[in-house]
């Protein structure tokens, strides 16, 4: 399931008065500083799924992927700096916004 999103259609904008375009660009804003809990849902549960795809691909989990990466026993590839960085962005969405449930490890 992907992400919905929210957006102004460029051959809306030019029928739009600069006061429109000033309302439906703070609405953005504001949406996106201000996610819902089920947009929050989704993103956490995109990320979640990302992620277990790579451990599943692997047969390896998150915690193991790091070890050996740490230890020299892997070679840092693309896609593992991929998956470090939905890691990364993980934990900085659960900083913010809290944990989750249920997420790989």
């Amino acid at each position: 399931m992907a992400i919905q999103t929210r957006g102004i259609k460029l051959s809306e904008l030019s029928s739009m008065t600069q006061a429109e375009k000033r309302n439906r660009t703070n609405d953005l804003i504001q949406a996106a500083m201000n996610p819902s809990q089920n947009q929050l849902e989704e993103q956490r549960n995109e990320l979640d799924s990302h992620i277990r795809s790579l451990e599943s691909r692997y047969k390896i989990t998150s915690s193991e992927m790091k070890r050996q990466l740490i230890a020299g026993q892997i070679n840092e590839s693309t896609e593992l700096c991929h998956w470090l960085m939905l890691l990364s962005l993980r934990g900085r969405f659960e900083q913010k916004f809290g944990s989750s449930r249920t997420q790989p490890t």
